[in-house]
């Protein structure tokens, strides 16, 4: 596969490998530096900001919804209140002393 993606131009022989040397541009198609900006490239091109802007919103809108009710749920209790669209919360049911819902949740 390496002889698929072998690049030899002259700018690259200065640097050949030597000794056994590992050189990954011999390894994929980007060379030296991947395509990492290609994803948010085509995403704003596809969405464009306005819909990506509404996701985001409807996000943070359904945990909100969450947190409002797990706060309604006795048996749920919500650690941390919503930042953007992270909930976080755990099982917490009545009656127990706060080492039994250690135990229960560390399966001891």
């Amino acid at each position: 596969m390496a002889a698929f993606y072998s690049s030899d131009p002259e700018y690259l022989r200065d640097a050949a490998a030597e000794n056994g040397e590992i050189n990954y541009w011999e390894w994929g198609i980007e060379l030296t530096r991947p395509a990492r900006s290609l994803k948010l490239w085509l995403t704003l091109q596809t969405l464009g900001t306005d819909q990506i802007s509404d996701m985001v919103t409807h996000g943070i809108g359904l945990a909100q919804q969450t947190e409002s009710m797990l706060r309604n749920q006795p048996e749920w209790e919500v650690v941390t209140p919503t930042q953007l669209a992270i909930v976080k919360f755990c099982y917490a049911p009545q009656g127990i002393t706060p080492q039994q819902q250690d135990e229960l949740f560390l399966g001891a």
